[in-house]
């Protein structure tokens, strides 16, 4: 069975993961840490889907294992100004927003309005959080209109916008700071040959380009749907 059907099978609700199940589920119970909130938008996030193409499926959230990762690499990084191209809900931006503080300033980015509003709801929650930044449209649009350097430029937009997404992020980006991209191995399909569309082709794009380039210390953690994380030298 192809590497793709097989990962696909593991597609429940808004959870995606590339590690057997048994893997994750004992993963996610080594995390006693309280987050009545992030607990409310997860039940939100199970109410939630989208058309993608023929099909309905469940709105995508990179998950708690994903969530803990960035959190701590913006703890590392000791990030005060995040962008975020492609933020639904408000997911990610949670883990960003717990990490800075309100001495940071967190930029969200969607192209939808309703999206926007229920993240500021969400993140407004957050006791001594961020400065929250809401800009609707198309993400790569809202980045050029914003002024300054970035510590961390996360991208969860559509897939075959990451090669573009790169090249425009990468220049925002102050050295020592960190380019994180989810959804890299997008279901398996990045090693399946015969997998051609768009969205599959820009990511296969997007992880050559960073490999590829000696100004990045490129990584791809094979945790939940890939998880690439760059340093900018």
């Amino acid at each position: 069975m192809p590497i793709a059907q097989r990962v696909a099978r593991t597609l429940k609700r808004n959870e995606l993961t590339l590690v057997p199940p048994e893997i994750e589920k004992y993963l996610s119970g080594l995390d006693h840490d309280p987050h009545p909130l992030l607990d409310m938008i997860e039940r939100y996030a199970a109410t939630q889907s989208f058309r993608d193409g023929a099909r309905i499926i469940p709105f995508p959230i990179v998950g708690r294992l994903v969530g803990k990762i960035i959190y701590q690499l913006a703890l590392m990084n000791r990030a005060e100004r995040v962008f975020e191209l492609g933020s639904g809900f408000g997911y990610s931006a949670y883990w960003f927003a717990k990490a800075m503080g309100r001495r940071g300033e967190l930029f969200l980015t969607d192209g939808s309005a309703e999206n926007l509003v229920r993240a500021e709801t969400f993140l407004s929650q957050i006791p001594d959080g961020p400065a929250i930044h809401c800009m609707e449209g198309d993400a790569l649009a809202s980045l050029s209109r914003t002024k300054g350097s970035f510590d961390i430029i996360f991208l969860d937009l559509d897939k075959s916008s990451y090669p573009e997404a790169y090249s425009r992020a990468l220049k925002r980006i102050r050295r020592g700071g960190l380019l994180i991209a989810d959804n890299t191995l997008w279901s398996g399909k990045v090693a399946d040959v015969r997998v051609q569309d768009a969205d599959t082709r820009g990511i296969r794009k997007f992880n050559k380009l960073i490999f590829s380039n000696p100004a990045l210390v490129s990584t791809i953690l094979p945790v939940r749907d890939g998880l690439a994380v760059c340093l900018k030298k």
